[in-house]
Parts: structure tokens; sequence; C-alpha cells
């Protein structure tokens, strides 16, 4: 004799062990009962839009998988809302854990991005400056190098050009005039 092999099918009534047929469950029927209410669920839950039909599905992917584990202690629906809170707990939890990598990533992507975008500013700003001083007479732009870029005092700056220490002072003046002058008002 030929074994009769049946496929389970989603409309195949599920009876617990040692229950009576009015604890029988139909993943098609639970399915068609429970959906919207799961989706509810999973909004009210606070996942974002574009994770509740994926969560809703993955919580009856869940219950067809532990249909032979109901045991027919409460109603399909409150066994189902049971793998729905097992579920989208995980989930949440799993949400939050990605939620505070990403910030801490996005906080640490944002300094980077602040120090490298006022590198290049500073760079820019110190690019400009320095084509205006190249751009100052040579008795000016010497004595401007040597106080502010070399930072050397008045005194030290007169002793090295051999000149008295108020031209450098008078020099240095007039440098800083010009400069303000050609970067205008340029605000870095």
């Amino acid at each position: 004799m030929d074994a009769i092999v049946r496929e389970e099918t989603l409309n195949d009534a599920y009876v617990p062990e040692g229950r009576d047929a009015t604890r029988a469950i139909s993943l098609e029927t639970l399915v068609d009962e429970q959906y919207d209410r799961i989706r509810r669920l999973a909004w009210k839950f606070g996942l974002p839009e574009d994770e509740i039909d994926d969560a809703a599905q993955e919580v009856f992917a869940r219950a067809c998988a532990g249909l032979k584990r109901f045991r027919g202690e409460c109603s399909p629906s409150t066994w189902l809302t049971r793998i729905a809170l097992n579920y989208l707990t995980s989930r949440k939890r799993a949400l939050s854990r990605r939620a505070r990598l990403f910030s801490d990533n996005v906080e640490m992507l944002e300094r980077a991005r602040a120090r490298a975008v006022g590198g290049l500013q500073a760079s820019e700003a110190h690019a400009r400056a320095m084509d205006c001083i190249r751009r100052l007479p040579a008795k000016l732009r010497t004595v401007f190098v040597l106080r502010y870029l070399e930072e050397m005092s008045c005194a030290d700056v007169a002793e090295t050009l051999k000149i008295p220490e108020a031209t450098v002072r008078t020099r240095v003046f007039h440098a800083r005039k010009k400069l303000r002058a050609m970067l205008g008002g340029y605000q870095p």
C-alpha cells in the first residue's frame, strides 16, 4: 500500500495536541484576521514606517515556524501577539543600537568634516593672505614677514635690517594697512 503523503497548506487547521478543535489555528485565517492588527502594533511600537510591513511578515513567518509549538493554552491572537511583542522588542533594540552607532559615527564624521572644512577655509584664507603679502612692496613685505611670520620683535627686525626701530614700526603699520585694503571685507 502506498502511503498517502499530505502536504500542509496555509489553510490547514492545526489542533494543538490534547486540545479540542475550538483552539484550532489556521495560518491563513490568522494572517487574514490579524495582519492589520500586527502592523498597527509595530507602528505603535515605534518602528519606522518602511519597516512595518517587514516586521509584520517576520512575525507571521515566526508564527508559521512555531505553529507546532502552539499549545492552545491561549487564543491564537494572544499567542501571535506574544510572538509579535518578542520580535518587536528585539527589533527595536537592534534599531536603537544601530541608531546609537550611527549617531556616534555621524558625530565623529561631523567633527571630521568641520575640521576639514575649517582646515580648508583656513588653508584658503592662508593662501589668500600669503598672496596678498607677496604683492606688498619689498620693503614692507620684508618687515611684515620678519615681524609677524618669523615672530621677531621690532628691535630684532631693526637690528637684522640695520634700520631704526621707528622705521620698522612705520613699515609694519603701512604693510598692515595695505593688507587690510587688499583683503577688503574678506572674513576667514
